[in-house]
């Protein structure tokens, strides 16, 4: 989890780090640099308070990215808590 001071992630901030899930982003950023989360070594699961303005997935490159929701999805990449882990909603 991000502090919610946190207003920009820059480009390659996370580049080749593979102990990143899940990401709590906070609504106070505003910006993700290309290739932020790029090259990970696994998925990522992120959870976004609000979706940054002018967000892309260029900051995921080489990822398989899991979008959080708390109701079952089927319709893409999503997950959810199980106990405390990140699970994958069964696609």
């Amino acid at each position: 989890t991000f502090p919610t001071s946190l207003t920009n992630i820059g480009a390659a901030a996370f580049i080749g780090c593979s102990s990143l899930t899940p990401l709590i982003l906070p609504d106070t950023i505003t910006s993700i640099g290309d290739g932020a989360f790029s090259n990970i070594g696994g998925n990522i699961f992120i959870e976004f308070e609000s979706m940054p303005v002018g967000w892309s997935d260029s900051c995921l490159e080489g990822t398989i990215t899991y979008w959080y929701s708390e109701v079952e999805r089927t319709d893409g990449n999503f997950w959810h808590y199980v106990g405390d882990v990140p699970t994958p909603w069964l696609v």
